[in-house]
């Protein structure tokens, strides 16, 4: 204005230096925002919903672009205002010392506290998150993870529609896999923890069964061969495990965990009690014989549920799972297993095959994932706020 300027041509330049910030700064936004996208999808786990279909979406990158010109508008207005209110001697002064209106500091100093804020709720819902993460991670799921594997294979009804010949099968499997220098133990089952395959039976004390209403405890059911609790690495309180004597000519046992031994005897000596899994109108008693730590089968975030595990012999069920322990590397244990079953019938194979400590790991991959993306989000607002400490001081 001393140099013989307007009013409306000195407050026209806050406004074009806003409009032309946040145009560079919603440009430079792009690039970062693919870089962030790739980077985000590169520790994405598999199984996240749509995740192939993410991609920089071009009308948002126009909406975000019309947004960034719309706030260029307003803050370059408000800086525009500031100059049309102020005479010339303030504004010269304000100038030669440097300093800013107290209008205008306030402003600013709101709009950067208010990113502040959020900036660290983004944070502390990352650290709760980090805590629930860690807690997941921690929680003890019954199992000894360290060296185990499983396959999954099925037998086609079509050449193992008998009972003994599928039990037959599996014999010569495991003979043949404990015979493997390195294999610690073998062993097959019914079902396996956190995969989705799990049974679930109701279960009857004979000191329950005269209730007619009491139609018995929902709980997690396994049929495993001799070795699986083993190399599962269950802790046992009582008892003792499935042996190779638990047979179809023998008499019927079971090994329960400590859960449903206090829902079935609170306070009492389970061992020896007789149990029924199946027909309440024609039961098939079992005797316990073994009492386990009790342990999470469907998931790590759920309270582990009753469980029980019977002789694979004393049943009909399909085994689908093979189980090793083994510190052998995962490449020569799926090489191991294949070979293995290749060799009782080259027309059946093993697939799915992974480590337990793998398996846990995907359980909770889409949570690390969540944590991951919301510190990031986190930090990348606490950068800006920074920035904007920055330019205000």
């Amino acid at each position: 204005m001393a140099l013989g300027g307007s009013v409306s041509q000195v407050a026209r330049l806050p406004m074009l230096q806003g409009i032309l910030l946040c145009c560079l700064g919603s440009l430079l936004g792009l690039p970062v925002a693919i870089a962030s996208m790739r980077f985000l999808l590169h520790l994405a786990p598999v199984d996240v919903p749509r995740l192939a279909n993410t991609r920089v979406d071009f009308p948002a990158v126009l909406f975000a672009t019309a947004l960034a010109l719309l706030c260029g508008i307003f803050v370059g207005g408000l800086n525009a205002l500031q100059v049309l209110k102020r005479s010339p001697r303030e504004f010269l002064s304000d100038s030669s010392r440097n300093t800013m209106g107290r209008p205008r500091t306030r402003l600013r100093g709101s709009l950067v506290v208010s990113q502040v804020a959020l900036a660290f709720i983004l944070m502390a819902g990352a650290g709760l998150l980090l805590r629930t993460f860690v807690n997941l991670c921690s929680t003890d799921i019954g199992y000894r993870a360290n060296y185990v594997y499983y396959g999954v294979t099925v037998l086609p009804p079509s050449r193992y529609a008998q009972f003994e010949r599928r039990q037959l099968f599996f014999k010569q499997v495991l003979d043949r896999l404990r015979g493997t220098s390195g294999v610690e133990a073998a062993a097959v089952s019914a079902g396996f923890p956190l995969v989705g395959q799990y049974d679930s039976v109701k279960v009857q004390s004979r000191q329950r069964a005269g209730n007619a209403h009491d139609l018995g405890i929902d709980v997690d059911f396994n049929a495993v061969s001799t070795g699986y609790l083993e190399a599962m690495g269950v802790r046992s309180l009582r008892g003792r495990f499935v042996t190779e004597t638990d047979t179809a000519a023998t008499p019927k046992v079971a090994v329960i965990d400590e859960n449903l031994a206090r829902a079935l005897w609170p306070g009492g000596n389970p061992l020896g009690q007789l149990i029924n899994i199946d027909d309440p109108t024609k039961p098939v008693w079992r005797q316990v014989v073994g009492i386990v730590a009790p342990m999470r089968n469907k998931s790590l975030d759920l309270a582990a549920r009753p469980g029980i595990f019977v002789p694979l012999d004393q049943t009909t069920k399909y085994v689908q799972f093979i189980v090793v322990k083994t510190p052998t590397n995962s490449r020569e244990v799926s090489r191991l297993l294949k070979d293995t079953v290749a060799s009782v019938d080259s027309n059946q194979g093993v697939f799915f095959i992974q480590s337990l400590p793998d398996l846990i790991a995907d359980t909770i991959a889409v949570r690390h994932f969540l944590f991951v993306l919301l510190a990031f989000f986190g930090a990348a607002a606490l950068v800006l706020s920074t920035l904007g400490i920055y330019g205000l001081i």
